[in-house]
């Protein structure tokens, strides 16, 4: 199943389900499409001082239990984390089935007036949300080498954002660097590798918190085992788990093992 995510300010073709009075300035909205973009099912959430409300939540009923509101609640705490720590949930009780897939994800209800919350972080990191999620929304793996503008553009912005500016560009081998792009064309993350003969250096492994950085290692492991120029490849220590990565990298891609010498710099 292949679907494509849809927010707020592209919902006109999900207005033939949504009350028209429902929407207001201050909501936010999330919107699933099937992969032939027929819109499958969306949700409402109103902001509140600590959390987010779902207010809202609909899915075509031939295409219920096959996981869209566990998309779509997943897709409005991509959308809404950082900001609000909490999600809260009071209008389950006409809305069928979602009591009990509330109860399913590991909602904790509150005593008094049944209101069923989770943190965002939490809804997030679930396992089976997150498998749910690459399975239905499938990452691009775009070369630098290949990439068109649009991907170039979303990289300086990326990098502006997250790693200080675009110093890590300098000096980069385009064959040897690659990005992801969600299915709606949204940057994921990026490997950046510098090359000098036999020698290449990761100079950085940058993620959002929808990317995948193992997509990006596996990208740079088969360039180097196809290719067979590098011989070593270099990762500079920029977090802690930078050596872990690179021992993941040598254990999984067994064809790099005969002719790749990994290697961990410190800063």
């Amino acid at each position: 199943m292949e679907l494509t995510r849809i927010e707020t300010e592209n919902l006109e073709g999900f207005m033939s389900f949504l009350p028209s009075d429902l929407l207001t300035e201050e909501d936010q909205a999330v919107g699933v499409l099937s992969g032939e973009g027929e819109p499958l099912g969306a949700a409402v959430f109103s902001p509140t001082e600590n959390s987010i409300d779902l207010k809202w939540i609909f899915v075509d009923p031939e295409e219920r239990r096959k996981g869209v509101a566990t998309l779509i609640l997943h897709d409005a705490m991509t959308l809404l984390q950082g900001r609000v720590p909490m999600l809260t949930v009071s209008y389950y009780d006409e809305a069928e089935g979602l009591e009990a897939l509330l109860v399913h994800l590991g909602f904790a209800i509150t005593e008094g007036d049944p209101v069923y919350t989770i943190p965002t972080g939490v809804l997030l990191e679930k396992p089976k949300i997150r498998m749910l999620a690459k399975r239905s929304y499938p990452d691009t793996l775009i070369s630098l080498a290949n990439a068109p503008s649009r991907s170039w553009g979303a990289l300086h912005k990326l990098l502006d954002e997250e790693a200080g500016g675009t110093v890590f560009l300098e000096n980069i081998d385009p064959e040897y660097s690659f990005v992801t792009e969600s299915a709606d064309q949204k940057l994921l993350g990026c490997i950046l590798v510098g090359r000098s003969g036999d020698f290449a250096e990761v100079k950085l492994l940058l993620n959002t918190h929808r990317g995948n950085p193992e997509q990006l290692l596996w990208a740079l492991a088969k360039k180097c085992r196809e290719e067979e120029e590098v011989r070593t490849l270099c990762f500079v220590a920029a977090s802690p788990k930078v050596e872990q990565m690179a021992e993941w990298l040598l254990d999984k891609e067994k064809g790099c093992k005969k002719h790749l010498r990994l290697a961990v710099a410190a800063l």
